[in-house]
Protein backbone atom coordinates (compact mmCIF):
# COMPACT_ATOMS: atom_id res chain seq x y z
CA UNK A 1 0.00 0.00 0.00
CA UNK A 2 1.13 3.76 -0.91
CA UNK A 3 1.01 6.79 1.20
CA UNK A 4 -2.16 7.97 -0.87
CA UNK A 5 -4.32 4.83 -0.31
CA UNK A 6 -3.11 4.22 3.39
CA UNK A 7 -4.27 8.13 4.01
CA UNK A 8 -7.80 7.55 1.89
CA UNK A 9 -8.46 4.09 3.97
CA UNK A 10 -8.58 6.72 7.37
CA UNK A 11 -11.57 8.26 6.14
CA UNK A 12 -10.34 11.62 7.18
CA UNK A 13 -11.58 14.85 5.35
CA UNK A 14 -9.19 15.54 2.15
CA UNK A 15 -7.84 18.83 3.61
CA UNK A 16 -6.37 16.50 7.09
CA UNK A 17 -5.39 13.90 4.69
CA UNK A 18 -3.26 16.69 2.70
CA UNK A 19 -2.06 17.90 6.27
CA UNK A 20 -1.12 14.35 7.64
CA UNK A 21 1.10 13.56 4.27
CA UNK A 22 2.56 16.83 4.19
CA UNK A 23 3.43 16.74 7.88
CA UNK A 24 5.46 13.21 6.74
CA UNK A 25 7.36 14.60 4.06
CA UNK A 26 8.47 17.51 6.37
CA UNK A 27 10.00 14.94 8.64
CA UNK A 28 11.12 12.98 6.03
CA UNK A 29 12.91 15.89 3.68
CA UNK A 30 14.19 16.82 7.98
CA UNK A 31 15.50 13.59 8.85
CA UNK A 32 17.36 13.64 5.16
CA UNK A 33 19.06 17.08 5.95
CA UNK A 34 20.09 15.86 9.11
CA UNK A 35 22.01 13.20 8.11
CA UNK A 36 23.24 14.90 4.79
CA UNK A 37 24.49 18.27 7.51
CA UNK A 38 26.01 15.52 9.76
CA UNK A 39 28.28 13.79 7.38
CA UNK A 40 29.15 17.17 5.99
CA UNK A 41 30.00 18.35 9.72
CA UNK A 42 32.34 15.07 9.83
CA UNK A 43 34.33 15.86 6.43
CA UNK A 44 34.98 19.01 7.08
CA UNK A 45 36.03 18.45 10.74
CA UNK A 46 38.42 15.23 9.56
CA UNK A 47 39.43 17.56 6.73
CA UNK A 48 40.74 20.27 9.42
CA UNK A 49 42.19 17.63 11.31
CA UNK A 50 44.66 16.04 8.44
CA UNK A 51 45.19 19.38 7.61
CA UNK A 52 46.26 20.11 11.33
CA UNK A 53 48.38 16.81 11.18
CA UNK A 54 50.14 17.37 7.92
CA UNK A 55 51.43 20.80 8.91
CA UNK A 56 52.87 19.19 12.26
CA UNK A 57 54.40 16.86 10.25
CA UNK A 58 56.01 19.32 8.20
CA UNK A 59 57.33 21.51 11.03
CA UNK A 60 59.06 18.24 12.85
CA UNK A 61 60.27 17.02 9.84
CA UNK A 62 61.77 20.35 9.23
CA UNK A 63 62.88 20.84 13.30
CA UNK A 64 64.59 17.53 13.32
CA UNK A 65 66.41 17.77 9.83
CA UNK A 66 67.28 21.20 11.03
CA UNK A 67 69.63 18.83 14.00
CA UNK A 68 71.19 16.99 11.54
CA UNK A 69 71.44 13.70 9.27
CA UNK A 70 68.52 11.07 10.29
CA UNK A 71 71.06 8.05 12.06
CA UNK A 72 71.32 5.47 14.67
CA UNK A 73 73.23 5.19 17.78
CA UNK A 74 75.04 2.10 17.99
CA UNK A 75 72.20 1.01 20.53
CA UNK A 76 69.36 1.55 18.02
CA UNK A 77 67.85 4.50 19.39
CA UNK A 78 67.12 7.53 16.36
CA UNK A 79 69.41 10.33 16.47
CA UNK A 80 69.61 13.69 14.16
CA UNK A 81 73.32 14.30 13.37
CA UNK A 82 74.87 14.52 17.30
CA UNK A 83 71.37 14.91 18.61
CA UNK A 84 69.91 12.13 20.33
CA UNK A 85 66.06 11.74 20.38
CA UNK A 86 65.97 10.04 23.81
CA UNK A 87 65.16 12.38 26.31
CA UNK A 88 65.31 14.93 24.83
CA UNK A 89 61.55 16.74 23.80
CA UNK A 90 62.48 20.07 22.83
CA UNK A 91 61.34 19.06 19.30
CA UNK A 92 58.56 17.67 19.88
CA UNK A 93 57.37 20.15 22.84
CA UNK A 94 58.11 23.10 20.38
CA UNK A 95 55.58 21.34 17.60
CA UNK A 96 52.94 21.21 19.84
CA UNK A 97 53.34 24.42 21.02
CA UNK A 98 53.99 25.91 17.38
CA UNK A 99 50.83 23.63 15.73
CA UNK A 100 48.27 21.75 19.13
CA UNK A 101 49.50 18.46 17.48
CA UNK A 102 50.97 15.94 19.69
CA UNK A 103 54.48 14.52 17.87
CA UNK A 104 56.83 11.39 18.75
CA UNK A 105 59.95 9.93 17.39
CA UNK A 106 60.31 6.38 17.71
CA UNK A 107 61.45 3.24 15.91
CA UNK A 108 62.56 2.41 12.65
CA UNK A 109 61.84 1.47 9.22
CA UNK A 110 64.39 0.28 6.75
CA UNK A 111 67.14 1.53 9.15
CA UNK A 112 65.74 4.77 9.39
CA UNK A 113 64.09 6.74 12.13
CA UNK A 114 60.65 6.94 11.85
CA UNK A 115 58.26 10.12 13.58
CA UNK A 116 55.04 10.23 13.93
CA UNK A 117 52.39 12.84 14.63
CA UNK A 118 48.72 12.64 15.63
CA UNK A 119 45.94 15.76 16.85
CA UNK A 120 45.72 16.21 20.12
CA UNK A 121 42.85 14.96 22.01
CA UNK A 122 41.66 18.43 22.78
CA UNK A 123 40.86 19.22 19.56
CA UNK A 124 38.26 17.06 18.83
CA UNK A 125 36.86 13.67 18.01
CA UNK A 126 40.48 10.88 17.21
CA UNK A 127 41.56 11.65 14.23
CA UNK A 128 40.92 8.74 10.93
CA UNK A 129 43.57 6.27 10.75
CA UNK A 130 44.94 8.25 7.60
CA UNK A 131 46.38 11.04 9.26
CA UNK A 132 48.24 9.14 11.39
CA UNK A 133 51.37 10.14 9.57
CA UNK A 134 54.93 8.47 9.51
CA UNK A 135 57.28 10.61 7.91
CA UNK A 136 61.10 9.92 7.19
Amino acid sequence: MNLPTVLRSLRFPIATRVLLASALLIVALTIALLFSAKRTVEQAMYAEIIQRVEVGQNLLRQLAGERGTPALTPSGEPKFGSWTVRGDHSVVDLVKKLTGVDATIFGLRDGVPVMWIVPSESQGPAAPAASVRSIR
